[in-house]
């Protein structure tokens, strides 16, 4: 089953040949440094930036995926932002938070 099987709303097709680009907004840069070597492996992802700070001018670029690091009382005003700032933009949440409850608040919240 490919991503956009499993994607409610499909990602813009972008220009044959051309990568997706992705930017990654992590508090910890280590970290962020660490998932964008293993995207950047692949030759249709490409990572565009890394942010610690989700308000980031990075979000101004076009870009088809953001990963952003989230935490439980931040959940609405992280996807508020980047539907506003990178509206075209796929989210992907990403946390070391294991509560059931964030997971479905995510999906809620887009």
């Amino acid at each position: 089953m490919g991503l956009n099987a499993v994607l409610e709303r499909p990602l813009k097709a972008t220009p044959a040949g051309k990568p997706l680009r992705v930017v990654i907004i992590e508090k910890q840069m280590l970290f962020a440094k660490a998932v964008a070597q293993v995207l950047s492996a692949d030759p249709d992802i490409k990572v565009v930036g890394i942010a610690a700070e989700r308000d980031t001018p990075l979000l101004n670029k076009d870009v088809d995926i953001v990963i952003v690091d989230i935490d439980t009382e931040e959940i609405d005003d992280v996807v508020d932002l980047l539907k506003n700032r990178a509206p075209d933009a796929r989210i992907c949440a990403l946390s070391a938070h294991t509560q059931g409850e964030l997971m479905q608040h995510c999906l809620c919240a887009g």
